[in-house]
């Protein structure tokens, strides 16, 4: 399977294989990223807490009909078509592979369109800190492929500010017909 790397493959080291103190960094930066995002909701103020009930479930999962290296293709031609830039993929297996560990498939994509940012930084600048979306695609223990990610009008809920909310929904609208089309038969 081939992920868009670029920047991976642009700093490999001289074996042509992915340095692995960047993508550990990288891992360990999305992870504070999605530390800190999950904190504000859930310790933010009563409005923040309000709104993220609002806005239901915060956690979208879709089981695949396709097996996991067809549903990563697809996906990758689908946000490609809906004009999302995939501006990271991380393959987790193969990071966790490297510490002699057994894992099942795991890609993270991290998407963004310049657009989303210029219209986040617009209403609320510290809202930028929900970009970029990820989508994470793995295999389960059974073999089934499934499809997860946060929504991000809970994410730009937080804020308290309607329009960023609503152009969120926005968000997860499109992303919802981008996973379900690249999941399905």
């Amino acid at each position: 399977m081939s992920l868009p790397t670029s920047t991976m493959s642009e700093r490999a080291n001289s074996s042509g294989r992915p340095c692995l103190r960047l993508i550990a960094s990288r891992m360990l930066a999305w992870l504070i990223q999605v530390s800190v995002i999950s904190a504000m909701a859930m310790v933010g103020s009563v409005h923040a807490q309000e709104r993220l009930a609002k806005t239901g479930q915060m956690h979208v999962e879709v089981i695949s009909q396709r097996n996991f290296d067809d549903t990563v293709n697809h996906l990758k031609w689908r946000f490609g078509d809906h004009g999302m830039v995939v501006s990271w993929a991380s393959d987790f297996a193969r990071i966790v592979d490297h510490s002699r560990n057994k894992v099942n498939n795991a890609v993270v994509f991290e998407l963004v369109r310049p657009s989303w940012l210029s219209t986040i930084f617009e209403s609320e600048p510290r809202a930028a800190l929900s970009m970029p979306v990820r989508v994470m695609v793995v295999e389960d223990a059974s073999g089934e492929t499934l499809v997860s990610y946060y929504r991000i009008s809970a994410l730009l809920g937080v804020w308290g500010d309607s329009g960023l909310e609503e152009f969120g929904i926005e968000i997860d609208e499109k992303l919802s017909r981008v996973v379900r089309l690249a999941t399905k038969n």
